[in-house]
């Protein structure tokens, strides 16, 4: 028994120090910003990140950190990772637009993605955590509704059809929604060109350029597949071709 209680001991004394450690992190990559050492400070924010501390406020400052410091795309690809961690952040999409008004790169959206953004809120403007969350709520509801109905049905109760139809759609709709995310952010992550880079039709110096001029620096794309030290990538009009690894950044963690 004494053991137990030792071991509890040492485990929540190891868990505030890391704590303790991290929040001292942090406050650190604050002062630096604070002394106009951006460069050191957003590098403070990925050592808070690389630790476990990955979360949007985190990307969000080092964006800010990276744009003081004149290093607009890298300050691009932080305010990417926030965004995907909290989509819904108004001060996120905020400066995520600005930077990429300053890139060139706007964001074009058709009607019909336009329709889907708004019908499919929850899959665009939350964030896969709190989507996580929902599923498991209305997975539970909708189990929790069956249950009940089934252990009281000698009463004579009536079967409860709307209210576990609702929470059957939400589960099946999150579900799709968690599994679509997951396997993109896994297989199909998003990226940015990070300097000037000249795309190719193949995984090769010695292939012809895919485009008639250079991929510029804040243009974003789409993973399709990776080659040895190459990236097979999709934009954002469809068009694809093969970019150095060096060239770019992907939006993953930390």
């Amino acid at each position: 028994m004494r053991g137990k209680i030792v071991l509890i001991l040492i485990c929540l004394g190891t868990a505030l120090f890391a704590q303790t450690s991290m929040d001292a992190l942090l406050a650190e990559a604050d002062q630096a910003f604070r002394e106009e050492r951006f460069n050191d400070s957003a590098r403070l924010y990925q050592e808070a990140a690389v630790r476990g501390n990955v979360n949007s406020a985190v990307y969000y400052n080092q964006g800010n950190a990276w744009f003081m410091a004149g290093e607009e795309h890298l300050a691009h690809l932080s305010y990417l990772k926030a965004e995907q961690l909290s989509p819904g952040d108004g001060d996120i999409k905020r400066n995520l637009s600005f930077i990429r008004a300053l890139s060139g790169e706007q964001e074009e959206r058709s009607g019909r993605n336009e329709l889907l953004r708004v019908l499919f809120f929850w899959h665009y403007d939350l964030s896969l955590r709190l989507r996580g969350i929902m599923l498991l709520v209305a997975n539970g509801v909708f189990w929790g509704i069956l249950t009940l109905f089934i252990l009281r049905k000698r009463k004579g109760l009536s079967f409860p059809m709307g209210a576990l139809l609702v929470a059957g759609f939400l589960a099946l709709s999150l579900l799709v929604s968690t599994g679509v995310s997951r396997y993109d952010q896994e297989n199909h992550p998003t990226g940015l060109i990070l300097k000037d880079a000249t795309a190719r039709k193949g995984d090769g110096d010695n292939f012809e350029e895919a485009f008639n001029r250079p991929l510029t620096g804040g243009t974003e794309f789409r993973l399709e597949e990776v080659r040895s030290d190459w990236y097979r990538i999709t934009l954002a009009d469809g068009s694809e071709g093969w970019i150095k690894k060096s060239e770019a950044g992907l939006v993953n963690y930390p």
